[in-house]
């Protein structure tokens, strides 16, 4: 009797989400996750076994079912529903491609630096996303040390302005110390490996840098 909500955002275009066999009965997600255009996002209903009513949150006009008052942005929502028939279309060939660059990204990183700890499943995860801990290296430092080179993250963007651990990675057991330690790296469907080898290039340069000052 408990309703399942799930937060795919990261996941919607990049991989085969299949609503009924996952039993989700609410799923969001984000439009330019998957190239579509900004600000805009989508909301999966369920309507069958068991039903889902969607309580408003905005009241005035009536539209959408009662849903929502307020006008549609109907540019987004059709520029929305594109990009997903594209990302779909083309899920598996970008899905494979990406996956393996993001293994020739760390499997050169750890190659110069084998303490370079890779966070998660190693198969079930998302094939874009690339997670490391490099012991001894602050995050935020290394950000700083490829502003305008390289752009990566040390947390989620809803926590940026928060100075506190990750709660995903403490509990995944990582220590408070380690999280700080720790970077995501994003990659686009359009890299190259040269692209890809020239990334892993300027963290290894910044993190001989960093190995040396320390």
């Amino acid at each position: 009797g408990i309703i399942f909500h799930s937060d795919a955002a990261q996941a919607m275009g990049h991989e085969k989400i299949n609503v009924y066999d996952m039993n989700i009965d609410l799923m969001s997600f984000s439009a330019h996750k998957f190239y579509g255009p900004k600000g805009v996002g989508g909301l999966f209903v369920r309507s069958f076994n068991p039903m889902i009513r969607l309580a408003p949150i905005l009241h005035g006009g009536g539209q959408e079912r009662g849903f929502r008052s307020g006008t549609i942005n109907v540019p987004g929502v059709v520029g929305m529903a594109e990009a997903l028939k594209l990302a779909d279309s083309e899920w598996k060939i970008n899905h494979d491609r990406i996956r393996d660059l993001r293994d020739r990204l760390y499997d050169s990183l750890r190659a110069k630096f084998p303490d370079i700890r890779f966070n998660g499943h190693p198969q079930n995860r998302l094939a874009h996303n690339l997670n490391i801990t490099i012991p001894g290296i602050e995050a935020k430092a290394l950000i700083h040390a490829l502003r305008g080179k390289l752009s990566f993250s040390a947390g989620s963007a809803c926590s940026t302005m928060k100075a506190t651990p990750s709660y995903v990675l403490l509990a995944i057991g990582m220590a408070e110390k380690e999280t700080f330690q720790t970077i995501r790296l994003g990659l686009g469907r359009n890299l190259s490996n040269t692209e890809v080898d020239s990334i892993s290039d300027l963290l290894c340069h910044a993190l001989e840098s960093k190995t040396t000052m320390h």
